[in-house]
């Protein structure tokens, strides 16, 4: 692929194309109250098949929740190991990644390059 960099943006000069996907995977408190048989593991299977389907070069998500415990399974967690093979994952909690709320953005490894974290 041929980079033309251009105002600090790269574009792919084979199509001149770039795909976005906003998703709010709301956060786990509200699955649980709210939705009936809902909770992160189960939904997590209807997140990642509609990401796999579009294939976006870029995801930025919402209400994701991180931990910096790896024995404890969140929305971040989730989605890194689901998506391991075509994503990379860059974005801090709240509270700068212990336990919170995050808005981490993925972005397709197989088309860009991170640049600066």
């Amino acid at each position: 692929m041929e980079k033309n960099v251009q105002n600090n943006t790269i574009i792919n000069e084979e199509t001149n194309k770039f795909s976005i996907m906003s998703y709010n995977v709301r956060c786990a408190n509200d699955i649980l109250r709210y939705e009936v048989n809902g909770s992160v593991q189960t939904r997590i299977n209807y997140v990642i098949k509609n990401i796999l389907y579009y294939m976006p070069d870029s995801i930025g998500f919402q209400e994701v929740t991180i931990s910096s415990d790896p024995r404890i399974a969140t929305w971040y967690s989730l989605i890194k190991e689901k998506l391991k093979n075509n994503y990379i994952g860059v974005g801090l909690g709240r509270d700068k990644g212990k336990k919170a709320e995050a808005n981490p953005i993925f972005y397709n490894k197989n088309k860009l390059e991170l640049l600066y974290q």
